[in-house]
């Protein structure tokens, strides 16, 4: 051994020592980081400051307007709504559709949607990317209507396909998770066309459930979910590896004091796993969001269907209620009491919710009504009044925000085959872009982001949770997202 040998033997296994401490350290106080991340966003207090209330309709084209949706196109900065419409000219009712700037001012772009002739009636709607999905009750077959729109509501294609003779064709069920457009009816065995308001206490109803793709392609057979609960106006989202349906347990009677609200678990293969009870007075949960961090839902709250008023919440992941107000104020119909017998009042129902940055949209409907005596018989007028209302989510997580920093929040949040980064307050200098996993490892990037929307195509990335910087002359934007795509794991 030549001299000095076994003291550089010695140093390079230090040093060798000192690397892989070094490495495993750097890792470790990146996994730090990132859990450090996830706490602050996680354990952040939420709260909804009230922005603003538009009432749509009557307009210049409809005289009343029910099941309003509200959705937001990120690259023309414009709002759209669909709502199914009485024309000013005729009895029958139409799917109309109409065009708003940022601050919902109509800019007089409207229209109707196709494929549909005569009178229209329940519907649900969602926007995935630039197109719309709509489905509702065929005309003249005891079927559902599953239609496929552009970005300018011309009909793409549409599927019909048979419901049972004991399924509702009210009230139906449209969401996309975890891939899937998932739709849901209400299905009472032995009762033809089960509707309000022909509900009766002793039905145990169940969701009969359809799965179709993008390409309104069946994805399974049908099933029956077999849990006792009321699938009216319920929403879906899969969300920590299950399904959660979110609705009332069971319909009671007009008068019952107690309609509880659920949220009904299952598996990915739709086995049942448990049932989580929210609160005993809320229905029609057809608004349900998730942003990785916090459920927003709105519901319909009155103790009745047929008069109330509309409660936003926020819940964290394990369905913990964080906060919730009622943004209507109607009266709740109280037996012996209020409202008085005879007397006019507002019902307001169907809320749906959209999510643009930190703003938390609420379309909802409104309804003229008499209570004609106290077992709960209800004289409708059926002006149904289309509604907005606009709130800022605020998050208090002790960091304070500079508005002349440059800002970015990812659309749609969850991403499904593809989502934009919305820059704001930008000089259109060079901006870098990282956007990297849990693991910190960097999955892209880019140099030369100098537009307001950058879109990326996420189809082929791994289903999980992503951290974005964004660096430029204004300073640095960081957020996080979730990647719900169609690869299997």
């Amino acid at each position: 051994m030549t001299p000095g040998t076994g003291f550089h033997l010695e140093k390079r296994k230090q040093n060798e020592t000192f690397l892989i401490r070094k490495n495993h350290n750097t890792k470790y106080v990146l996994l730090l980081l990132i859990i450090l991340f996830n706490i602050l966003t996680s354990t952040a207090q939420v709260q909804l400051t009230f922005l603003s209330h538009d009432q749509l309709t009557p307009n210049s084209e409809d005289t009343s307007g029910v099941f309003c949706r509200t959705f937001y196109h990120p690259v023309r900065d414009k709002y759209y709504t669909v709502y199914a419409g009485r024309p000013n000219s005729a009895n029958n009712q139409q799917f109309s559709w109409h065009e708003y700037d940022a601050d919902f001012n109509p800019t007089g772009n409207h229209g109707v949607l196709s494929g549909f002739a005569g009178n229209v009636g329940d519907f649900a709607m969602l926007m995935i990317g630039t197109n719309y999905y709509h489905v509702t009750g065929a005309p003249a077959s005891w079927s559902y209507k599953l239609s496929k729109y552009d970005e300018n509501f011309n009909l793409l294609s549409s599927v019909v396909f048979p419901i049972d003779s004991s399924d509702s064709k009210a009230d139906m069920m449209l969401n996309y998770t975890n891939g899937k457009l998932i739709i849901g009816a209400f299905h009472q065995s032995g009762v033809l066309h089960p509707t309000m308001p022909l509900q009766d206490t002793s039905w145990q109803p169940v969701m009969h459930k359809w799965e179709y793709d993008t390409s309104l392609t069946p994805l399974a057979s049908p099933v029956y979910l077999n849990e006792i609960f009321t699938p009216w106006g319920s929403s879906c989202i899969y969300a920590n590896n299950r399904y959660n349906i979110v609705t009332f347990d069971k319909w009671k009677g007009p008068t019952n004091p107690n309609f509880n609200l659920n949220v009904y678990q299952y598996d990915n293969n739709w086995n049942f796993i448990d049932s989580i009870p929210l609160n005993n007075d809320g229905q029609w949960s057809q608004g349900l969001l998730w942003d990785g961090t916090y459920f927003y839902l709105s519901y319909h709250s009155g103790h009745t269907h047929q008069a109330g008023n509309i409660t936003l919440a926020i819940y964290d992941a394990n369905w913990n209620l964080v906060y919730d107000t009622v943004i209507t104020n109607y009266s709740n119909f109280v037996q012996f009491s209020s409202p008085p017998l005879f007397t006019t009042d507002y019902n307001a129902n169907r809320p749906y919710l959209t999510r643009v940055n930190d703003t938390l949209i609420v379309s909802y409907d409104v309804d003229d009504y008499q209570l004609q005596n106290w077992g709960g018989f209800y004289l409708h007028g059926n002006r149904w009044q289309a509604h907005v209302m606009k709130f800022k989510i605020d998050f208090n997580t002790g960091f304070n925000h500079d508005p002349s920093e440059i800002s970015s929040v990812v659309y749609p949040n969850p991403a499904y085959s593809g989502f934009t980064l919305k820059l704001e307050n930008h000089s259109r200098k060079k901006i870098f872009l990282k956007i990297f996993n849990t693991q910190g490892q960097l999955v892209y990037h880019a140099e030369d982001v100098v537009t307001d929307y950058f879109f990326l195509d996420c189809a082929n990335w791994k289903n999980g949770m992503y951290f974005y910087q964004v660096q430029s002359d204004r300073g640095n934007s960081t957020g996080k997202f979730i990647v719900i795509s169609d690869i299997a794991e």
